[in-house]
C-alpha cells in the first residue's frame, strides 16, 4: 500500500508505508511526524514557503530586521504593493532600505539587484564616519527644500 504526502503538487515523491506511523512519509527523512499534520515541520515549512512566496519573503524580510534590531512598520499590503514590482525585476531582488539611519517604513524600502545591495552597504560601512556625517546633510538639505 502507498501513502501519499498531503502536497498534491507532486512536489514530494510518494514512498511505501513506513511500519513506524509517527515517521515522516517523505523518502529519506527520519524525523517525526508534526501533531495534526502528515510530515514533520520541516517539510511542511518547505511546502508552505514554495506555495506562499511573498508571504514567506515578507516574514523573512521581518525576522531579518527583528533579528538586528531594525524597526520594521511595513505592512503586508505596502510589501506586496513593492513584491508585484518583482516580477518584472531582472535578476535576484533584494529589499533595501533607502536611508540606512530609518527602518523598514513605507516609502523607505526600495527593490535593487542583490549586488547593488551589497555594494552599498559595504560602501556605507567603509566610509569614513565625516563623509557620512557629509552624506547625512545633504540628504536631510533635500528632503527639506525640493527645489
Amino acid at each position: 500500500m502507498l501513502s501519499g504526502v498531503m502536497f498534491e503538487s507532486g512536489f514530494y515523491e510518494r514512498t511505501k508505508c513506513r511500519k513506524a506511523s509517527h515517521l515522516c512519509p517523505v523518502k529519506g527523512c527520519r524525523k517525526h511526524r508534526t501533531e495534526g499534520r502528515r510530515v514533520c515541520i520541516m517539510h511542511y515549512m518547505r511546502w508552505w514557503r514554495f506555495s506562499n512566496p511573498d508571504k514567506a519573503a515578507f516574514y523573512n524580510l521581518k525576522g531579518h530586521a527583528r533579528d538586528r534590531k531594525i524597526p520594521f512598520t511595513l505592512t503586508y499590503d505596502e510589501f506586496l504593493d513593492l513584491y508585484v514590482s518583482v516580477a518584472a525585476f531582472d535578476g535576484i531582488p533584494s529589499f533595501d532600505r533607502i536611508d540606512a539611519c530609518r527602518g523598514y517604513e513605507n516609502g523607505n524600502v526600495a527593490v535593487v539587484s542583490i549586488g547593488d545591495n551589497v555594494a552599498k552597504g559595504n560602501r556605507e560601512r567603509k566610509l569614513p564616519e565625516h563623509v557620512q556625517e557629509m552624506i547625512r546633510r545633504a540628504r536631510e538639505s533635500a528632503e527639506e527644500d525640493p527645489f
